[in-house]
């Protein structure tokens, strides 16, 4: 969470920062000493920004000026130094900086956003590109992956047909899992449920339970959508009337099919 911004104690060139005080500015107002004594009133805004180092009358703080006006000039087109007023980064324009700072001591800028949204953003994660809109574009980008992945009654076809083993399942087999007493557990997930095949002392007697789990539940869907489908492309109004189907439950040790493609349940011992 971003923190409230505290300059006491900071130096910009000649000034330190004595204290916060009462100002009308719409940014935090700060008391501060210059080096020839002298106590001004600045915001947060021209501090951070470099455009106010002294107080102004001091012969220092006028060399101050004259160096400062030469970064400004060289460096960043006529802006005060850190200023990105302006800038777009991807989506983003920066409008101001706000009186508050990131986790890491960074400024976090008000930005507004290509599709009108406006949203706060330090800006390190500007400069880096972590951060190029207000989150309109992972919302596009999922938007994009959902139209094209193939949902068909809540699981994804193109999942069942290219699935591989998990990168933390130290068997190297999906589903099947090495216990710490060296046995090993099987069970098998399908529409966002994991189903407990069971405990077995061999790898391989995990793994045939496994495989037959596999035929009944993930190559029975696509077989069983790929008959619904066919017959849905010569009749829509049937398949108005029926929708496609295929649920799964474990009932005493036994995988249970509700096939909607099939009128009696399809049962498999495990």
């Amino acid at each position: 969470m971003p923190r409230k911004l505290d300059l006491k104690g900071c130096v910009f060139g000649s000034l330190t920062v004595l204290r916060q005080v009462e100002g009308h500015s719409r940014y935090l107002t700060w008391e501060c000493r210059c080096e020839c004594g002298k106590i001004v009133y600045a915001d947060s805004r021209h501090l951070r920004l470099g455009m106010t180092t002294s107080c102004g009358e001091c012969g220092r703080s006028r060399q101050g000026s004259q160096d400062t006006a030469k970064t400004i000039k060289k460096g960043t087109g006529g802006r005060p130094p850190h200023d990105i007023t302006g800038r777009k980064f991807g989506r983003l324009t920066a409008l101001y900086p706000s009186d508050k700072v990131g986790k890491n001591g960074s400024i976090i800028w008000h930005c507004r956003c290509e599709c009108g949204r406006e949203t706060d953003i330090t800006v390190s994660e500007l400069k880096n590109g972590n951060k190029k809109s207000c989150g309109c574009l992972k919302e596009e980008s999922q938007e994009k992956i959902h139209d094209r992945l193939h949902l068909v009654d809540g699981t994804c076809i193109e999942w069942l047909g290219g699935r591989k083993a998990r990168s933390d399942n130290a068997s190297g087999s999906p589903g099947i899992f090495k216990k710490k007493n060296g046995r090993y557990t099987a069970s098998i997930g399908f529409k966002k449920k994991i189903l407990y095949l069971g405990t077995f002392e061999t790898f391989e007697e995990a793994l045939s339970v496994r495989r037959k789990a596999e035929k009944l539940v993930h190559e029975g869907f696509i077989r069983a959508y790929g008959l619904w489908k066919a017959r849905a492309s010569e009749d829509p109004k049937w398949a108005e009337e029926n929708p496609f189907q295929y649920d799964i439950e474990k009932c005493d040790g036994q995988l249970v099919v509700h096939n909607s493609m099939e009128k009696e349940m399809t049962k498999s011992d495990i």
